[in-house]
C-alpha cells in the first residue's frame, strides 16, 4: 500500500515545465485561500460580522 501511494503521488520535479509549476502553486495557494474561507465562514467568531453584511446590496443605495 506504501508503494502504491507513493507511485501515485510521485513526480519528475527536473521535467517540470513553466506552466507544471504556476499550475502546481496556484492550486496550493488557492486550496489554502479557500481553507482560510472556510474557516473564517464558519467559525463562530466571525458571525456577527459576517451577519451585518447579509442584505448590504439590498439596504445601500451607491
Amino acid at each position: 500500500m506504501k508503494w502504491f501511494i507513493s507511485e501515485f503521488f510521485a513526480m519528475d520535479i527536473a521535467a517540470m515545465t513553466a506552466s507544471d509549476w504556476l499550475a502546481t502553486i496556484m492550486s496550493v495557494l488557492l486550496s489554502v485561500a479557500i481553507g482560510i474561507t472556510y474557516y473564517r465562514v464558519f467559525h463562530p467568531r466571525y458571525k456577527e460580522s459576517l451577519e451585518s453584511h447579509r442584505d448590504h446590496l439590498m439596504h445601500e443605495d451607491s
